[in-house]
């Protein structure tokens, strides 16, 4: 495996930046993921799905797939404002942590990374799906702080 796919692996995971998207959301629950915050535009639950949805185009791009348009970005910001229950929540998380290792897996792999043209390149794509994953979990830990519901189960950064 070549130092910059090792390097975006690393990205993903939030290695010696930020927690794993795994530890972020542990022991989350739906009443908490529903929640507003004072000054919020939106919970937890619609960052984990916003989070999803680009997640998805993210990897359909690194696939070589067809998107189309995205022509408003409150398209990218999908669903209700909280979880129906925890079965909803966890494939919500589920279906995230997948994401992550499959691009990962890509990565290890050496597969092809495609890239549409308003990219540089596939690695190009990957990067600016770990900044964006990393953007929402910064966000999402402290939301969790300010409705008391961290550090999570495993502990987590208190600084």
């Amino acid at each position: 495996m070549g130092v910059i796919s090792n390097s975006l692996i690393h990205a993903l995971d939030g290695r010696n930046s930020h927690l794993p998207a795994s530890v972020v959301l542990e022991g989350l629950k739906p009443e908490i993921a529903g929640k507003y915050i004072e000054g919020s535009p939106y919970t937890i639950w619609q960052q984990i799905e916003h989070i999803n949805f680009w997640q998805e185009r993210y990897i359909g791009h690194i696939k070589g797939q067809t998107l189309p348009k995205i022509s408003d970005l409150e398209e990218g910001w999908p669903g209700e404002d909280a979880p129906s229950g925890k079965a909803e929540l966890d494939a919500a998380i589920s279906s995230l942590a997948a994401g992550i290792a499959e691009v990962r897996t890509m990565l290890s792999r050496g597969a092809e990374i495609k890239y549409p043209s308003n990219y540089n390149s596939g690695y190009d794509v990957i990067t600016s799906m770990a900044m964006h994953l990393s953007y929402h979990l910064g966000q999402i830990m402290i939301m969790r702080r300010i409705l008391g519901d961290y550090p999570p189960p495993s502990g987590g950064y208190t600084w």
